[in-house]
């Protein structure tokens, strides 16, 4: 016998003495039930009807992530999977409330992705209307937060002395990359 199936027998053995002992084990593959069980230790309500995912949270799109079939999937995704059925192709699963990490099934809408656009831009979290959080009550990010921000990014000209040196840098680049040409070009 290889270590391999050794370490695999007694990985199981150790799992069922777990079990047996009324501990909570973790399932090795979601089921209907288990996603729903999950789903539901996950999440907290708040004051407005969200129910909000409290498990791994995207931090580049803000979005609920959970592995279902060893894949990352979109939990209000899944949510929506869960209360109403497979997702048709080419549809969105949106947001009533913008809470990105709300799961809760009436506050999801199919749509296409123009409709999500078209949604976005007529409450105003386009990006050129002050991002996805403007104003929202959700938001950790508010309007002075963003004011702030702006405020530091004015820009500052550049001192004369800054001016002089970027310009030097940049005329000994050219002439550097004059000098290989011309080397490049005595090449038979």
């Amino acid at each position: 016998m290889s270590t391999k199936e050794q370490h695999r027998i007694k990985n199981a053995k150790r799992r069922a003495e777990r079990i047996a002992a009324g501990e909570h084990i973790k399932p090795q593959r979601h089921t209907r039930e288990t996603l729903i069980e999950t789903l539901a230790r996950r999440s907290i309500r708040d004051a407005n009807g969200c129910l909000l995912w409290t498990g791994y949270v995207d931090k580049r799109t803000g979005y609920g992530v959970i592995g279902i079939a060893r894949q990352l999937t979109k939990v209000h995704r899944a949510a929506w999977e869960l209360a109403n059925g497979p997702i048709p192709k080419g549809m969105s699963v949106c947001h009533h409330c913008d809470v990105r990490n709300c799961i809760e099934p009436t506050h999801l809408w199919l749509g296409t992705y123009a409709d999500n656009n078209r949604d976005m831009f007529a409450k105003g979290r386009h990006r050129s209307m002050g991002g996805w959080n403007k104003g929202i009550p959700h938001s950790t990010v508010t309007k002075a937060k963003i004011a702030a921000k702006a405020t530091g990014r004015l820009h500052q000209p550049h001192t004369a002395e800054a001016r002089e040196k970027m310009s030097q840098a940049r005329a000994a680049w050219w002439k550097r990359r004059k000098e290989k040409e011309a080397q490049w070009l005595k090449q038979p």
